[in-house]
């Protein structure tokens, strides 16, 4: 329970090779995540005044700053991070850091204009007497489960260069780089609950994604997440016990590649095919085209009924043809076929088909069976990519597998890492804050101790999985009124009385009085069993209710918090 006027303010990054997104709380001016600025990512791009050099150049524009095809423009260059095996230079192509020195810089110097950018949207949101800058501020951002140990900690070395100058008076800043990109994607598509409210993928045997673990097999319920993304795909298989709680079972650390690997398909066709017509800045005008023609875009005219394609440039060309008229060129325009460009998928469908089948079979080697496959990502929105990969599956062998795409998801499939970055954050500080509090009942003058557990119903988040206290009682009465406490739990007994509790670490107090009567004979009450019950949500939000424990009726119930800090507060 937060006590400080400052309050405490978290942030969840996805840096991505195309885009980057921030999502952001604070505990007392904006409970509920929000975007930092819009729900579409910020480029992960950057120009230099001087993009030839090496040294001591600072950026003049980034993010959506960035004119849309500038060769000056630097990008992508987080394909490159975490590759000790990489020879530089690395000739990946234009707009690539000459020298493993660059890297560095470039991906710093896009973090610094991110996190500045991030900082100041919040300064704009939280009254500035409250100077949350120099409360508790926690960062958690995601990494890719292929980057090893040692490349983790020089990615979190440059966040924390950047922030510590941003956060000078902080006395609780906090930088977290523990959730890989595979375990934030699989947990927002299972705690998305896709399958509750589409018949599609919960009709049958299969529930896809359901937060009513009870009514499926443990071996049913295993679900693995394909997070396609720029420059990398990860995959990881989550699994839901009956008792609610949810854990990453398995995820991939192989290096593989994104959807950008598509659009080098195309640049380097382009380049090959303008070198043979005689085009003396092939290499240019290949990058111009390449800038254009995202994975998302080469989908969009896949999904046209045409059979030959266009490519316009402001170059001017000579006619040519290709021997095998695949690609020509006429008017300064090139033409490739319908196939040609079909064919740039297939080799990144195979490899993710493939990392899927491995996956698959090592699961299977501990007697776990994956019912679905969910796609999300950027690349995801690609719908040609996820047929060219369900096809396969079914092809391999797998046609009882489902592979549940983007449109199955309440959020767009982009922000799949951001949002379960959020939810795992939130499961986890519920989680600490249920199992370090106890809660007790004053029953005759004496208080009874219970502690919580997790429960398999969702609590009033759907992405989060509850935690409940309940405490048995009876009475002949038609209304009883209890008081409802809750304490730090420590390593000593807790107190027995109502007045020693209320002087303990982390007190609360809540008067519950239950409307319990259930007679059927005027001026008679049977003996009734009841059951309060307290369900434990965000920040120590508790929601009571009371019930009938032989019917499950929910009888009345009047609820009252009366802690004195803050007075008191109607629920």
């Amino acid at each position: 329970m937060d006590q400080q006027l400052g309050g405490r303010t978290v942030i969840c990054v996805d840096i991505g090779m195309t885009g980057s997104i921030a999502l952001w709380k604070h505990s007392k001016f904006l409970p509920q995540w929000d975007n930092v600025d819009s729900t579409k990512k910020t480029p992960t791009q950057l120009i230099y005044s001087n993009v030839a050099g090496e040294g001591t150049r600072t950026p003049i524009s980034w993010g959506k700053g960035c004119a849309h095809e500038s060769l000056d423009k630097v990008d992508g260059f987080k394909i490159l991070f975490g590759r000790p095996d990489l020879e530089w230079p690395a000739e990946i192509g234009l707009g690539m850091p000459p020298s493993e020195t660059e890297l560095y810089k470039w991906t710093q110097d896009y973090l610094r204009c991110f996190c500045q950018y991030t900082v100041a949207r919040i300064d704009a949101h939280i009254p500035r007497y409250v100077n949350w800058r120099e409360n508790e501020v926690d960062w958690s951002f995601t990494v890719p489960g292929s980057w090893g140990v040692s490349t983790v900690r020089g990615f979190h070395r440059l966040i924390e260069e950047v922030l510590h100058p941003l956060f000078r008076n902080s006395h609780g800043l906090r930088i977290h780089t523990k959730v890989t990109e595979a375990e934030a994607s699989v947990i927002a598509m299972v705690f998305d609950g896709i399958g509750i409210n589409n018949p599609r993928y919960s009709a049958g045997k299969i529930l896809v994604w359901t937060l009513s673990p009870s009514k499926i097999s443990l071996s049913e319920n295993v679900k693995l997440s394909c997070d396609i993304g720029g420059s990398t795909t990860d995959i990881a298989a989550c699994q839901m016990t009956g008792t609610g709680s949810v854990s990453v079972i398995y995820q991939s650390l192989e290096s593989l590649s994104g959807v950008v690997s598509v659009q080098k398909e195309l640049w380097l066709h382009v380049w090959k095919i303008l070198k043979r017509a005689g085009v003396q800045i092939a290499e240019e005008v290949a990058w111009r085209i390449f800038r254009r023609e995202s994975g998302e875009t080469l989908n969009l005219r896949l999904m046209k009924e045409k059979d030959i394609f266009e490519f316009q440039t402001t170059t001017e060309m000579a006619d040519w043809s290709a021997s095998d008229e695949t690609t020509t060129i006429k008017r300064n325009t090139l033409l490739i076929t319908r196939q040609t460009i079909a064919g740039f998928f297939t080799p990144f469908a195979e490899e993710v088909e493939k990392a899927i089948s491995r996956a698959q079979e090592e699961l299977e080697l501990h007697e776990v069976t994956v019912d679905a496959v969910g796609i999300c990502g950027g690349g995801s929105l690609a719908s040609y990519c996820i047929r060219a990969i369900s096809k396969r599956i079914s092809t391999a062998g797998k046609s009882n597998i489902l592979v549940v795409g983007p449109q199955d998801l309440t959020f767009k499939a982009d922000l799949a890492t951001v949002v379960g970055n959020c939810i795992i954050w939130d499961q986890e500080e519920l989680s600490k804050l249920a199992q370090n509090t106890i809660f007790g009942i004053e029953k005759d003058a004496c208080i009874y101790w219970k502690l919580a557990e997790q429960d398999a119903t969702p609590s009033g988040s759907k992405y989060l999985i509850g935690w409940t206290v309940s405490f048995d009682l009876s009475t002949r009465s038609r209304s009883e009124t209890h008081r409802l406490v809750a304490i730090s739990k420590t390593s000593e007994a807790p107190p027995n009385t109502f007045e020693m509790a209320s002087h303990s670490s982390g007190f609360r107090s809540w008067q519950i009085q239950a409307t319990l009567s259930n007679s059927t004979i005027p001026g008679l009450q049977s003996k009734l069993n009841y059951q309060i019950c307290c369900q434990i949500v965000q920040d120590l939000n508790v929601v009571i209710t009371c019930q009938d424990r032989e019917s499950g009726k929910i009888l009345g119930c009047k609820v009252q918090e009366t802690t004195e800090v803050g007075g008191p507060k109607k629920l």
